[in-house]
C-alpha cells in the first residue's frame, strides 16, 4: 500500500463513469463543512439556523456516509463570539484551536483553549504580531512546533508558516509560503504526514484543491491542481480516515455539503494519482 498522500484525489463517481472513487453525500443536511478528526468521528463547522453563526460540532462516524447526531461543543462565554469554526485538536499538547470573530472586531482570529470531551475552557487569543487583519484556518505538524495559517493581507489571502520553540512557548513568524500563494485566495491548509499539503486556491469564479510536497530544502514544490473532482463552486477541507476512505466538503449550490469517499475495490493508489499543473 502506498503512502496516504496517494489518495488525496477523490473523484465524484457517477454510475456511468469509470471513476476510481465512490463518493456519497453524508446525511448532514445543514450548511456544514469538515474540520478534523476527533475521537471516533469528525469535528465539523455547521451554521446554526437560529443565530446564523457557525458553531463547532462533533459527529460520530457510524458507517461510511452515515454520521451520528450532532453534539455541540460547549463554551461558557459563547456569546462573546460570533462564528466559531475550523476546530483542530492537537493530541501531542492536548490543545484545541479554533477560528472566530467577536463583538470587538469583525476580523477572524485564532484562539486556543483547553478541552475536556466536548467542553471548551479558557479561550485565549493567539496574538500573532505580524497579523493585522483576519487570520486562522490552521494546520499543524505532528510535533506541534510548526503551524500553517491563512492570513488576509488586504488584496490576497496567503499561507504563512509560524513556529514555536516548545509546546509552552509563543508562536513566531517564520515566512510567507510564497511558493504556494498563487491565486487571490489561498486557504484551508491540510497537512498529511508532515510532507504533503492540500489547500484551496480561489479566484473570482471558483475554488479548487491543490497539492504540494515538501522538498529537502524545506520549501514546497510547485502546487498542482487535483483533477476530476466533483463539479462545484468551491472545494475545501477534507479528512482522511484510512488509507482508502475519508470525507471532504464541496459547495455545489448555496451551501457547503459534506461527502464521504472511498477508493473503489481493485484500484491501486499509484494508478490514480492524476494531477495537472496549474
Amino acid at each position: 500500500m502506498k503512502k496516504l498522500h496517494y489518495i488525496l484525489l477523490f473523484l465524484f463517481a457517477f454510475p456511468s463513469c469509470k471513476s476510481p472513487y465512490i463518493v456519497e453525500k453524508t446525511n448532514i443536511n445543514l450548511d456544514a463543512y469538515t474540520n478534523s478528526k476527533y475521537k471516533k468521528g469528525l469535528i465539523i463547522s455547521a451554521l446554526d439556523e437560529e443565530t446564523n453563526f457557525y458553531s463547532l460540532y462533533y459527529t460520530e462516524i457510524k458507517n461510511k456516509s452515515k454520521l451520528g447526531n450532532l453534539i455541540k461543543f460547549q463554551i461558557k462565554n459563547r456569546k462573546d463570539f460570533y462564528h466559531m469554526s475550523n476546530g483542530i485538536y492537537l493530541p501531542i499538547s492536548n490543545e484545541f484551536y479554533f477560528t472566530s470573530n467577536n463583538k470587538i472586531t469583525g476580523n477572524l482570529q485564532l484562539y486556543k483553549c483547553d478541552i475536556n470531551n466536548f467542553n471548551l475552557f479558557n479561550p485565549k487569543l493567539i496574538n500573532l504580531d505580524s497579523e493585522k487583519l483576519s487570520y486562522g484556518h490552521c494546520a499543524f505538524l505532528k510535533n506541534g512546533l510548526s503551524m500553517i495559517i491563512s492570513s488576509n493581507e488586504a488584496n490576497q489571502i496567503k499561507l504563512k508558516l509560524y513556529a514555536r520553540q516548545n509546546l509552552n512557548s509563543d508562536w513566531y513568524f517564520k515566512r510567507n509560503l510564497d511558493e504556494l500563494n498563487i491565486k487571490q485566495k489561498n486557504y484551508h491548509p491540510v497537512l498529511i504526514n508532515d510532507n504533503t499539503i492540500v489547500y484551496s486556491q480561489r479566484d473570482k469564479k471558483r475554488g479548487d484543491l491543490f497539492s504540494s510536497k515538501l522538498k529537502e530544502d524545506n520549501y514546497w514544490s510547485s502546487p498542482k491542481k487535483i483533477k476530476n473532482l466533483i463539479h462545484s463552486k468551491e472545494k475545501i477541507n477534507y479528512i482522511l480516515i484510512t488509507d482508502r476512505t475519508g470525507y471532504f466538503t464541496a459547495k455545489r449550490d448555496e451551501k457547503d455539503e459534506i461527502f464521504y469517499f472511498e477508493l473503489a475495490k481493485g484500484r491501486k493508489n499509484e494508478k490514480i494519482l492524476r494531477q495537472e499543473k496549474k
